[in-house]
């Protein structure tokens, strides 16, 4: 097994520098008592550290005042978008309590959500000891930097021939980090850079020898690691490949002051304003927070830096007029990038994980969660036959590609997440039909994950949301008044206290009422309702009974409510628990849609749904013209900086050549 020397391996380590620059060896023991984000040796390195730690400690920042109180509020943010998954990694089979806890059959999964990978990770690493399962999954990207990000990491992650910390380190930092090392870099394409190489070569051959259509996805399977022989099959398109082959160019002629500036424009744009955050965060919340913005790196807070000196070329899609500008050749800075990652992945695990006396490193327990994660599923798929299939393509075209040859393929868990809030009649229809029907695997579940259930104000809780204006002001009863106590009338509408109140009062909602009025409501399927040459005398979800789905009483693979901290009134979380759910990167209440299919529905009826459902995405591609155009806004803005970086530089040639 070869063991990368090169690639720097993060362990915990004292920050203290001496007069060389040398770190010292010791291992952090001693938190800072002001912040507890950063840890030493010893008492002597901690106070010899303190006039440099000083200037980002939150003791001071406890001092300073506010931001201007005048500011926008938390959820205005909300649609804005986001690089980052917003919704946690859960496990999709759960088989203890549905297949089995000793299953060796095998299991089809389709996840087709952000960043799905995570869900495949998750799953694997929660499988009982004793099962043995066959894992066949599909995992569909549809942006090309999320597409070259799952193709790396999936052959990072089943390669038998390195070290795997040193995968699961490069894993971390390609996903998550703004720099990496240059080994690091180097690592991936050893790894991977070859493989896609010889891939492409021999598909443009199949091409140019006219056996390969140009815009047809065309399969080429690559043997991995493992005891029982994982495959991973990459069944993307001729111009796809060039794009994931693409990201594995070195960035050239990207300094740390373009870093630095696409950074900080990103975060002025896209991100929370710190007076917002600061009115539900803690101190050394914000002081975390604050470090990744500035330099984007998922390491413990007190890491040093040095060593990261190269932009991660891995994460870039959009093009800019051959313009070499960061991360990627010709690309652009992803919008929303500079946003917290922190929502990919489960709070309550995460905050708990054990990485040493920096009890509020956020990000420091962060990196060593998902490396841990990384090491646990190379681990347990190397005893798994198992089967990776990458796909990209829009979800309405799936049903027809992953159906076509002589048997139509059928999954036992589908996994659509985030689709279901944007495009729910299309995720209906095209991926309903791709559900193996209850009869044969009664544990077969599609999977949508909605975010706008809770927090709306449809007219059927107008006297709910009336009573909580009222609970503002006046005690609840319950252990909030205690957490988040009532605001005096005439308090500012941006005071600490009033944010903590109102998002109090959201976690002691009846989040199961709000939900359900919400989903019963017409809005759902609308289209169908008024379309659909059906008598239909039901509203809102029972609509899709027409193609045979139906949405189960009771959530038997996932958690209902991952995010949600109380169930009823009468319980009461801890300051801590309170702190920590208010202080996450994201609060919106999110609850898991289970669904299963019962029926089947003819080629005739179904064309007539994809037709309704298709009005709908023209619906959502009028959105994302719109979208294309504020793309196109800043692409200018762009190039109008470069064109002024580069005029005295070639005013300055033009003088040396005419002295010459």
């Amino acid at each position: 097994m070869n063991n990368n020397p090169g690639v720097p391996i993060t362990e915990p380590r004292c920050p203290v520098q001496d007069e060389d620059k040398e770190y010292c060896h010791g291992t952090p023991q001693v938190p800072c008592p002001e912040c507890f984000l950063i840890a030493y040796c010893s008492d002597e390195c901690r106070r010899f550290h303190w006039t440099s730690h000083n200037r980002s400690c939150v003791g001071p920042l406890r001092r300073r005042v506010l931001d201007d109180l005048n500011d926008k509020n938390i959820n205005q943010l909300r649609e804005d978008p986001c690089y980052w998954a917003k919704h946690a990694a859960t496990d999709v089979l759960d088989l203890a309590r549905n297949e089995g806890k000793e299953f060796d059959g095998t299991l089809e999964l389709l996840l087709v959500g952000e960043s799905s990978l995570r869900h495949l990770m998750y799953t694997i690493c929660k499988l009982p000891d004793t099962a043995k399962p066959k894992i066949k999954a599909t995992i569909n990207e549809t942006s090309s930097h999320h597409l070259a990000r799952l193709v790396l990491t999936v052959l990072l992650l089943t390669d038998d021939s390195n070290d795997p910390l040193t995968n699961a380190e490069t894993v971390v930092h390609l996903w998550y980090s703004a720099k990496m090392p240059s080994s690091m870099v180097q690592h991936v394409e050893h790894v991977a850079g070859e493989i896609l190489r010889i891939a492409l070569a021999d598909l443009e051959f199949l091409h140019e020898n006219g056996r390969v259509p140009k815009d047809m996805p065309f399969p080429i399977t690559l043997p991995r690691g493992g005891s029982q022989g994982t495959t991973v099959e990459i069944d993307i398109n001729r111009q796809q490949w060039w794009q994931v082959n693409k990201y594995l160019s070195r960035t050239k002629n990207v300094g740390k002051r373009d870093c630095k500036w696409f950074r900080e424009r990103d975060c002025r744009n896209y991100t929370e304003s710190l007076a917002s955050i600061k009115r539900r965060m803690t101190h050394a919340r914000v002081a975390g927070m604050k470090r990744w913005r500035a330099d984007g790196l998922l390491l413990p807070y007190g890491h040093p830096r040095e060593e990261f000196d190269t932009p991660n070329p891995y994460v870039f899609s959009l093009e800019l007029d051959g313009r070499s500008l960061f991360f990627q050749d010709n690309s652009l800075y992803p919008i929303g990038a500079t946003q917290e990652p922190l929502a990919e992945w489960p709070m309550k695990e995460l905050l708990n994980y054990d990485c040493g006396p920096a009890l509020n490193d956020v990000y420091g327990k962060m990196f060593y969660y998902v490396r841990n994660m990384c090491l646990t599923f190379q681990q347990r798929i190397k005893s798994l036959k198992s089967h990776i299939r990458i796909n990209s393509m829009a979800i309405h075209t799936l049903a027809v590609h992953l159906g076509r040859g002589s048997v139509r393929l059928q999954f036992d868990r589908i996994e659509a997440a985030h689709y279901w809030d944007k495009r729910p009649f299309i995720t209906m229809v095209s991926l309903g039909t791709l559900l193996r029907h209850e009869d044969e695997n009664p544990n077969a579940t599609l999977l949508t994950l909605t975010r706008k259930t809770v927090d709306h104000n449809l007219q059927s809780v107008a006297a709910d949301l009336y009573q909580e204006r009222q609970l503002m002001c006046i005690e609840n009863g319950t252990k909030l008044d205690e957490l988040a106590p009532p605001i005096s009338l005439g308090a500012p509408k941006y005071h600490p206290r009033n944010t903590r109140r109102e998002l109090g009062l959201l976690v002691w909602r009846n989040w199961d009422k709000f939900s359900d009025r919400y989903l019963a409501s017409e809005h759902y399927f609308n289209l169908l309702n008024v379309l659909a040459d059906v008598e239909q005398p039901e509203r809102g979800l029972t609509a899709t009974k027409f193609f045979g789905i139906g949405l189960k009483r009771k959530n038997t693979i996932t958690s209902r409510w991952p995010n949600r901290i109380v169930h009823k009134r009468t319980d009461a979380p801890s300051l801590l628990d309170f702190n920590r759910w208010l202080g996450w990167t994201d609060v919106r209440p999110e609850r898991w849609l289970e669904w299963k299919r019962f029926g089947d529905v003819s080629d005739e009826a179904w064309g007539q749904f994809f037709k309704l459902s298709s009005i709908e995405d023209s619906e959502i591609m009028s959105e994302a013209a719109a979208k294309k155009e504020v793309e196109a806004a800043i692409r200018k803005a762009i190039q109008d900086k470069l064109e002024k970086i580069d005029a005295p530089m070639q005013r300055s040639n033009e003088e040396n050549e005419g002295t010459k």
